[in-house]
């Protein structure tokens, strides 16, 4: 995971990186805290702890639930 967190880049370099493959931004924004954590962030929890009492030997599956539950911690922390 924390070789992908080195990867994070700004807006700005993001869409750089958008504009530099060829792609046009038309317009972007970001998302408050708050409403990242009522309309995805707990919701996906909610859905993660539905799927692990089904998950079984699916060591794929459990790998995306584990970094996921991963990302959510580094929201946690570093959100504002």
């Amino acid at each position: 995971m924390g070789d992908k967190l080195s990867r994070s880049k700004t807006i700005g370099q993001n869409l750089e990186i958008i504009e530099k493959i060829g792609l046009k931004v038309i317009e972007h924004f970001s998302l408050s805290s708050d409403v990242l954590w009522m309309n995805y962030y707990n919701p996906l929890i909610e859905k993660m702890k539905k799927i692990e009492k089904n998950i079984g030997q699916n060591k794929d599956l459990q790998t995306t639930i584990t970094e996921t539950y991963l990302e959510i911690e580094l929201f946690r922390a570093y959100s504002d």
